[in-house]
């Protein structure tokens, strides 16, 4: 699916497909954004709601590898900065991610979480795509927020 329409994609079982690259050179989504306004290219960040119909993450992608035309539905999230004091306390988050993905997605947040207690807005389901305005793979983004007392997040919110 991926080399026909020149996407590389990011699934999180319960948190949906995104968008992780899109090839400027080759497959149907180059073509695509080729004619496409600005406003309606098909974007390295977007979420995936749905393709022909589907809107399971898992039917999501057997329909993008099914023969035929393929209609999607993505959303461009906006993204907000969060300010985290920790008060050199633990993180108190779980997080899941895909190993070679860009981003961790909040699955879980403790009650005695200082993330919580410091009213962050931080809440399960956000995907956190850098951490101190830094972006990169999950266990650099986790390496960041692990190294920072007072991080800034940013979170990518559908």
């Amino acid at each position: 699916a991926d080399e026909k329409w020149g996407l590389s994609l990011e699934v999180v079982a319960t948190f949906g497909v995104w968008i992780a690259a899109v090839r400027e050179s080759a497959g149907a989504v180059a073509r695509y954004n080729q004619g496409a306004g600005e406003d309606r290219r098909v974007c390295a960040g977007d979420a995936v709601l749905e393709a022909n119909g589907e809107r399971h993450p898992a039917k999501i992608l057997e329909a993008m590898k099914r023969p035929g035309d393929l209609a999607l539905v993505l959303k461009r999230p906006r993204e907000v900065d969060l300010t985290l004091r920790l008060n050199g306390e633990p993180l108190g988050v779980e997080f899941s991610h895909q190993e070679h993905g860009t981003g961790l997605y909040v699955r879980m947040i403790h009650g005695s979480s200082p993330v919580l207690a410091c009213g962050s807005g931080l809440g399960v389901g956000d995907r956190v795509v850098a951490v101190n305005g830094r972006r990169g793979a999950p266990k650099e983004l986790l390496q960041e927020l692990e190294s920072s007392e007072a991080p800034v997040i940013t979170v990518a919110r559908l």
